[in-house]
């Protein structure tokens, strides 16, 4: 397992401005995770419009989620050398700007990589260095503020539904892209809100120096200049004999840059979490998990249509997918901070939780009852508020709380993949059968 560097729980004060960057990533789940769970409004649009089939057009709904997790590790990178509110205002502002343009979009694919590529990439370099800047806030409470944080998805799941079934009647699916873009540019609150934060300083007694200590530190600074004008020479010599250099030392030293390239590139991703093998355990079956993530999201909507329930039935019953979330993510996230034996147990936990959502997906085909479907989306909504908001913190107790950042990156990319192969699947799946 990777070696967990801990950090000082005296060294950042619990909490403090963290609850107002609780409400930055509350703000952020609600733009980025609650449009995404009601955007199959917007692929039943764009399936009648574009004439396409339903394959072709889910690639516009599956690369959003799929980009947003893909650009984590590259995210919480960068987030780590250049600073956590610069990276999340250059994906707000590039989210913002590629839906806007998609309202200008004639064709499909065009759509996929203004909605889909370029909104998603804009979500990854959001999301990622978002949610793991609370770890600079929180330890004991972590599970709590990101159960609190994360009903964001549920109010956006519980606003956004009617919200854009009202727009798309009112202005077409153009017109609502349009406002959508407005609303997609709030995200830089998120960033306003994000800020470093200032350590505890230890105080220390005040150490009292004798004549004689006074005199050796004067001859250890004395000692430090005469090697630094030593140096200076040695460098300047250097450079004297720069230009006698042989063509066989300098292809070493071009093989010696190369190499530091690609090992800074090694450093800058942290590529050796990837050797940990619980940590790549846990990768390749949240990447299995995630194949099956994005259909909930993309074919709800279609499935309550082949029904037969009305547009409005639809945008109510996703609706209550919101109302299970607001109380899952704080309240699966309470249990975790607050009962021992499950923060102790943090493994079974989460998977618990797992096997309950994948649960609630089979006995959801067994049933075209609306009762039955509503009863289904609130228990979809409760399980996957848990699991969201709990992943960061079961990579923190895997990986450590220095490699927490980019760990929870390389996480939401093994995601990725996994949603990128099977929202396309189910849609060719749907159109050789059906949803059951």
């Amino acid at each position: 397992m990777v070696k967990n560097k801990r950090r000082n729980d005296t060294d950042v004060e619990e909490g403090g401005w963290g609850w107002f960057l609780v409400l930055g990533l509350f703000i952020g789940m609600f733009i980025m995770k609650g449009s995404q769970v009601s955007l199959g409004i917007f692929f039943i649009a764009f399936v009648n419009y574009f004439g396409e089939g339903a394959g072709k057009t889910s690639w516009i709904l599956s690369l959003v989620t799929c980009m947003a997790w893909f650009m984590a590790p590259l995210s919480t990178a960068l987030a780590k050398k250049y600073g956590h509110r610069k990276i999340i205002t250059i994906g707000s502002v590039l989210s913002t700007v590629s839906v806007f343009v998609s309202t200008f979009s004639n064709d499909v694919w065009v759509l996929a990589l203004t909605l889909g590529f370029l909104n998603g990439a804009g979500f990854g370099l959001v999301s990622a260095p978002l949610t793991s800047s609370l770890q600079f806030y929180f330890k004991k409470r972590q599970s709590l503020a990101l159960g609190i944080a994360y009903t964001g998805i549920g109010v956006g799941s519980l606003s956004f539904p009617p919200l854009l079934n009202y727009w798309l009647d009112l202005y077409g699916w153009r017109g609502s892209l349009l406002l959508y873009s407005a609303m997609t540019a709030h995200l830089c609150i998120s960033a306003a809100l994000v800020q470093k934060p200032i350590a505890k300083r230890n105080r220390e007694p005040t150490e009292t120096l004798s004549p004689t200590r006074v005199g050796l530190m004067l001859n250890d600074d004395v000692k430090d200049t005469q090697r630094n004008s030593t140096t200076t020479v040695d460098n300047e010599e250097h450079s004297d004999s720069h230009d006698s250099i042989t063509p066989t030392e300098q292809s070493k030293q071009t093989c010696s840059k190369v190499y530091a390239f690609f090992k800074d590139i090694g450093t800058f991703f942290d590529l050796t979490l990837l050797l940990d093998a619980s940590f790549l355990i846990f990768l390749l079956t949240y990447s299995v998990f995630s194949m099956g993530q994005n259909i909930i999201t993309m074919h709800l909507a279609p499935r309550i249509e082949d029904i037969g329930i009305s547009k409005e039935t639809i945008a109510l019953i996703l609706s209550l997918y919101g109302m299970g979330n607001i109380v899952g993510a704080p309240v699966l996230g309470a249990i975790a901070s607050y009962v021992k034996v499950v923060r102790r147990n943090i493994y079974y936990y989460f998977s618990g939780i797992l096997f309950a959502t994948g649960l609630t997906v089979i006995l959801f085909t067994l049933s075209s009852n609306p009762y039955f479907i509503a009863t289904f989306v609130i228990v979809q909504g409760f399980t996957r508020g848990g699991y969201s908001a709990q992943t960061i913190v079961l990579v923190r107790k895997i990986v450590g709380d220095e490699n927490t950042t980019t760990g929870y990156g390389w996480t939401l990319l093994f995601a990725s993949i996994g949603q990128l192969i099977g929202a396309p699947i189910s849609g060719q799946l749907y159109m050789s059968n059906s949803y059951i």
